[in-house]
């Protein structure tokens, strides 16, 4: 059986430049680090795996803090929205 809205918003993409279609999967695993919780994320944006990692916590400088203790304080923070759209036009690696 196909999928009704699959197919409305894949004909609206068409229709409208500004709108991309992406085939997109995810599994979460979530951590408590230091009393901040870790949420570690594969993502597939049309077969591509990418990986995620999310600090939160109420305390910005609890956050910056682990963001060091894990060593990802310079990597860089992108919503899913953009990523996707990068990936689209193969401007994500």
């Amino acid at each position: 059986m196909e999928n009704i809205w699959e197919k409305y918003f894949i004909e609206l993409a068409q229709k409208n430049h500004r709108l991309i279609v992406a085939e997109i999967s995810k599994a979460k695993d979530l951590y408590d680090v230091k009393g901040c919780m870790v949420e570690r994320t594969v993502v597939y944006i049309n077969g591509v795996r990418y990986i995620t990692v999310a600090v939160k916590n109420p305390d910005t400088e609890l956050v910056k803090k682990t963001l060091n203790d894990l060593g990802i304080q310079d990597e860089i923070n992108m919503s899913y929205t953009r990523a996707i759209k990068l990936s689209t036009v193969g401007l994500l690696t």
